[in-house]
């Protein structure tokens, strides 16, 4: 966050900047982030998109709770499983996500397991 602030306070205000993590969308969007491209928003994106109009609304401290719901099935399919994380709970949401490519090998059942199980968590909040 210190780093986007830096960036943020040398383009000004004219500049609009995005935060590219899930796990930090609420409190990017409470230093000026004009919103967020995110692996997390393939994958639950009415949720992203709640924490986004939460913010908007003047509800932060909802947008931050919502957005803290959601920072361990972020880390699950970006930090934790990368590439392969994203298509299983893009599979699991139904959308076509296609094959792992190389070098990456799909996610293993366990992954895919833990993967459905935090979407569905996230879902059914």
């Amino acid at each position: 966050m210190v780093a986007f602030q830096q960036e943020q306070d040398a383009t000004g205000p004219e500049f609009e900047m995005f935060i590219g993590s899930g796990s930090l969308f609420a409190q990017g969007l409470d230093v000026g982030a004009a919103g967020g491209i995110m692996a997390l928003a393939n994958v639950v994106p009415e949720l992203t998109a709640e924490v986004f109009e939460r913010h908007r609304s003047g509800d932060r401290d909802g947008a931050r709770e919502l957005g803290g719901e959601l920072v361990e099935l972020n880390q699950a399919i970006t930090a934790k499983y990368g590439v392969a994380g994203v298509k299983a709970a893009q599979r699991h949401r139904g959308v076509p996500a296609g094959r792992v490519r190389s070098p990456h090998t799909a996610a293993s059942e366990s992954a895919v397991a833990e993967i459905e199980h935090l979407v569905d968590t996230a879902l059914d909040r």
